[in-house]
């Protein structure tokens, strides 16, 4: 009689994310099989960034009940050298039984004219351990739906090296440079349950919410590790990078400039402003800021645009400039915060006690951390002189009988 694991299609994606996780030289790297009457368990990873995955067999495929692991540098050589037609077809892992021992063998053509073989070693201790340990948690069950909300939400804020959902200060702590920093939660986001994972965590989350087609996903978090399953994948990772994440200082800012701008007229504008192939190249602006006017203006010196901003209103305890990274300001997603209620936005230019500074988008004028920031951003004092004589041209142009205007683009707040 035959003997053979076999993979069906629908689980290569899960085998191919598993034997990802394996550094490809690690030659003591091992996947172990669990084998019971109705179900196969594959386990592997590194440490505490273990991958379990469960699926059914039956009688024909002649399998004995053990445990068994395999060299994963081996099982990964197999896995790629057979030709799957792209995940296409069915994978039989052939095993053949020996007498003197419950360690098989298994023995594959890995081509026409190849064959690869692996002998069965005793189970890992840490695999059998890990097992028993997803078999005993207390779990926190999660609907896919809101974990992909969740996942969703902390995509807009990458690159980062933590994320924190914080329910009762409704903000979203992302950490950069081991500094976490706060925004306000999106107002269409409504979070169940706090949270808090490192990059690599929530990479396993992301890849479980979008892959699953279960209706919840099982949580469960302590000091070393973040395991996550859907009763038939279990991703887990480590979390000791969180170990001092606690005693982290926020970062804290000074106000140097306000404005409260009408959101959809200024999002208008600085698309127009980008409009222009060789302004959009250069990728820099310059923002000009009284408590009259709120002028953009460009670093070109063939071509250029200067045009006052919408605006309700501008604070600022002197006249100032700063450069802003254009692209980094048509991606901030002015949809979060636009509502029927709506129609206007807190902005503020923000200076860091390290001495950089940000533009700050507030989803609330009320509110008291961003919900989006612009990172690259400087103060440009060197710039005044040349934006104030921008702006004397631009009033020239249109008001040229020198009368005074009052509030170009500006309304009452």
């Amino acid at each position: 009689m035959s003997h053979c694991i076999q993979f069906e299609p629908h689980i290569h994606s899960q085998i191919d994310d598993l034997i990802a996780i394996i550094p490809k030289k690690d030659d003591k790297a091992y996947l172990t099989l669990l084998i019971d009457k109705h179900q196969v368990q594959l386990i592997g990873g590194v440490k505490e960034n273990l991958n379990l995955i469960t699926f059914e067999h039956n009688d024909a495929w002649g399998l004995k009940k053990g445990q068994w692991s395999l060299c994963a540098t081996s099982f990964i050589q197999l896995w790629q050298l057979t030709n799957l037609e792209k995940h296409k077809a069915p994978f039989a892992l052939k095993v053949e039984y020996h007498k003197d021992t419950p360690y098989p063998k298994v023995d594959n053509l890995t081509s026409e004219t190849g064959r690869l073989f692996i002998e069965a070693q005793p189970p890992k201790e840490a695999h059998l351990a890990f097992q028993e340990k997803t078999r005993q948690l207390v779990t926190q069950k999660v609907s896919t739906k809101a974990a992909q909300a969740i996942i969703e939400v902390a995509d807009t804020y990458r690159p980062f090296d933590t994320f924190e959902l914080d329910c009762k200060q409704q903000v979203v702590k992302v950490e950069r440079q081991g500094v976490p920093t706060p925004y306000d939660l999106p107002e269409s986001f409504e979070p169940e349950f706090d949270l808090l994972l490192n990059k690599q965590s929530l990479d396993n989350l992301k890849q479980l919410a979008f892959d699953t087609s279960a209706e919840h996903i099982d949580i469960y978090m302590d000091d070393e590790q973040a395991i996550f399953s859907d009763g038939q994948r279990i991703l887990s990772s480590s979390l000791a990078s969180l170990k001092d994440y606690a005693q982290k200082q926020e970062i804290e800012y000074e106000t140097k400039a306000r404005l409260i701008v009408n959101l959809i007229d200024f999002k208008k504008q600085i698309d127009d402003y980008r409009s222009n192939a060789k302004v959009k190249k250069a990728n820099q602006a310059l923002i000009y800021i009284d408590n009259d006017c709120v002028m953009i203006g460009g670093l070109t010196e063939e071509t250029g645009l200067h045009s006052y901003l919408d605006v309700a209103d501008s604070k600022t305890d002197r006249t100032t400039v700063f450069r802003v990274n254009l692209s980094e300001l048509s991606k901030i997603r002015l949809q979060d915060v636009i509502t029927k209620k709506t129609k206007q936005m807190k902005v503020q230019f923000l200076k860091t006690t390290q001495g950089d500074y940000k533009l700050g988008f507030y989803n609330n004028i009320n509110k008291t951390h961003p919900y989006a920031y612009v990172h690259d951003v400087e103060y440009a004092p060197q710039e005044i002189a040349r934006m104030q004589k921008e702006k004397e041209k631009l009033d020239a142009l249109i008001n040229p009988e020198g009368q005074q205007i009052d509030g170009i683009g500006f309304d009452d707040v």
